[in-house]
């Protein structure tokens, strides 16, 4: 996001808000917004590339056919932490920034899809171990 013309395509009046000024806001980058790493150092990842790892593991975990241990627990812990993080950014999206992306707030609803999800494997974690043995 180094260019200052950079324009990303869900900015525009069909969206309702401006993309731009959330991916360009310093909580674009929250690690070194917080302090907790340098600017620009290889471990202040985006939002973006933060949101990528997260639906990686999300993926890789529904792809393991083998069921491991803490797995319920795992999922419902991270669906926690990302939900939770949702409302963080969703408080600072509308309340501090003043602005509105569709694309952030399509990921803060999968966000709580997940732990929706989460909660119905961690209450019944059979029915996906049954699902799991049948394939």
């Amino acid at each position: 996001m180094d260019d200052p013309f950079y324009q990303p395509s869900c900015s525009g009046s069909w969206t309702g808000g401006n993309c731009v000024t959330v991916f360009k806001s310093p909580y674009g980058h929250i690690l070194s917004h917080w302090g907790l790493v340098d600017k620009g150092s290889i471990l202040d990842v985006s939002l973006a590339v933060s949101g990528l790892l997260l639906y990686s593991c999300y993926f890789l975990a529904i792809s393991v056919k083998v069921p491991f241990p803490f797995r319920e627990q795992a999922f419902l812990g991270v669906a926690t932490s990302g939900a939770f993080f949702s409302i963080y950014l969703l408080y600072v999206i509308k309340f501090i920034l003043k602005e509105f992306c569709i694309v952030c707030f399509s990921f803060h609803c999968c966000n709580f899809a997940m732990l929706a999800l989460a909660i119905l494997e961690y209450r019944a974690p059979e029915v996906g171990k049954r699902a799991a043995k049948k394939e």
